[in-house]
């Protein structure tokens, strides 16, 4: 049964338009964010109009769009218990649409080129570039963002791409990495990297040469011709059985501050980011003894380290409840609000 995804987006019946988070959600809710609002101003739509109202895709973004919903729509706000946050979620039957990725991109394959604008075609050669270079297959490929919900403005939108299942999350980072050396894509280079790499330090309140460190590892994002994109591993539900209740999290006071080593990294490329460490050194905040993983929400982090590498991280302590085993640990969680994008990430020397 195809579930509610990360990426996919809802459309509510005032004709506001939500991104998913994850796949795991309450089954009478859909946890997501707002991205798009109907607006005469606006410039995504081609009869009704829509206004983009997230600003970036930071946790203090999200932030503001919830408190916003408080005031005016406070409907799509609601506690999560099993996760000890409140959050912005959007009641079922409050869904008027459920747009899929993968049925968008089916119906872009369907359609004669000359039925196409010219985003629209290059969304349609990228995925077969991407395709070949990795062997998925089209079928497992998608479009999300304003081209899944037909509101794309050619002129400046961006191609934002989903790549399903756990095995193709590798192979496709592997292709566009080797895309990228052989010239078929192309990365931010120059001044224009430079750029990048002082924004995202100003957003996410890290030092330059931090943020240039993680910002050069970024392979999820590149230009294809003069168009940007950006591809999204997503799972299926054949990738995992987790169902919403069955792991409680509760947070714990304070931000911790940790030095540990990377053991695993196969869930790193979804939404949340979850890597696996070991040999925990708690350098601030209250010590835990079962630490075994570091979880981001800040996509900006998600991918992007090995497995053996040491790496400092700031963030929120939750204690973890596996309700289907009895299990208990602890993880630190990078991307909360609580942090305000104090919370981070990043690579040290051993």
């Amino acid at each position: 049964m195809r579930l509610f995804r990360d990426r996919d987006f809802i459309e509510t019946y005032e004709g506001m338009f939500f991104c998913v988070i994850g796949n795991v959600h309450p089954t009478d809710r859909v946890i997501s964010y707002l991205k798009y609002v109907p607006s005469d101003l606006g410039l995504w739509g081609r009869g009704r109009k829509y206004a983009r109202i997230l600003k970036s895709y930071t946790t203090v973004s999200v932030r503001e769009v919830l408190n916003f919903l408080k005031s005016n729509f406070p409907r799509y706000v609601g506690e999560l218990d099993a996760m000890g946050l409140e959050m912005i979620v959007v009641p079922v039957e409050g869904v008027k649409t459920h747009f899929k990725p993968e049925v968008r991109l089916k119906e872009l394959y369907g359609e004669s080129v000359e039925r196409l604008d010219v985003l629209e075609r290059k969304t349609v050669e990228l995925v077969n570039v991407l395709s070949e270079a990795s062997g998925i297959p089209v079928e497992c490929f998608g479009v999300t963002g304003s081209i899944l919900l037909k509101i794309h403005n050619p002129s400046f939108s961006d191609v934002d791409l989903t790549v399903y299942g756990r095995v193709n999350a590798s192979k496709i980072r592997n292709a566009l990495v080797e895309l990228k050396e052989n010239g078929s894509i192309r990365w931010l280079s120059g001044v224009e990297f430079d750029r990048w790499v002082y924004d995202k330090a100003r957003q996410y309140r890290l030092n330059l040469k931090d943020a240039w460190e993680i910002c050069r590892r970024v392979w999820s994002r590149g230009f294809y011709g003069d168009t940007e994109f950006s591809v999204h591993p997503v799972k299926t539900e054949k990738d995992s059985s987790e169902r919403y209740g069955d792991i409680v999290y509760r947070p714990l006071s304070g931000l911790a501050k940790i030095k540990a080593t990377i053991v695993d990294v196969e869930d790193s490329y979804f939404m949340p980011a979850f890597y696996i460490v070991s040999d925990v050194d708690f350098l601030g905040g209250s010590p835990v003894e079962d630490l075994t993983e570091i979880v981001t929400y800040e996509g900006f982090y998600a991918g992007i380290f090995n497995e053996g590498e040491v790496v400092e991280a700031v963030g929120k302590l939750e204690s973890v409840l596996d309700r289907r085993t009895g299990e208990t640990r602890h993880r630190l969680v990078v991307g909360s609000f609580e942090a305000e994008c104090s919370d981070y990430i990043k690579p040290i020397e051993g």
